[in-house]
Order: structure tokens, then sequence, then C-alpha cells
């Protein structure tokens, strides 16, 4: 809420830190996350396909910042294969 929007470095460069990572990351955001902005994750996309590739990055329809509420099933099948 309130306080994340006011506490939050929103320009903070996860890059770098994801890049030094020796084994894949899996990053699973809602279409709708208010983090990233709306539709696509935007940021996480980009960092994926250009600054630390071994992130991937699986966007859930219909759902928002708490995706493991709104879309159980596809968070659970999403969690699962990032694991596997």
């Amino acid at each position: 809420g309130r306080l994340t929007r006011t506490s939050t470095n929103w320009e903070f460069d996860y890059a770098p830190m994801l890049a030094a990572r020796k084994f894949p990351v899996t990053v699973i955001n809602g279409e709708f996350d208010y983090v990233v902005g709306p539709r696509n994750s935007p940021l996480w996309v980009r960092l994926a396909a250009n600054e630390a590739r071994n992130v991937k990055v699986v966007n859930v329809p219909r759902a928002g910042h708490m995706t493991w509420i709104d879309q159980p099933d596809v968070f659970r099948e999403a969690l699962r294969a990032a694991l596997r």
C-alpha cells in the first residue's frame, strides 16, 4: 500500500545482482502487479532480455501483486516448473 509506494526505491537496478547469480532466476509476476506497472512486467522483461539473461519471467494473466492468491493454480504450476 501507501508505505510501499513511499518507501520503495523505484530506481534500484536489479540487473547486476541478478546477472551475477550462477543459477537461473524465475520471476513470477502478475499481469497487473503495481510494482512494475500494468501488463507484461516491462521491468522484468527488459532485464531478462537484455541485462540478466539468466532470468526467466512468467507473466500470470489476470493477477496482481499477490499472484498466488489471484491465480493459485497458475502460480503453483509456475513455481513447480521453476523449482524443477
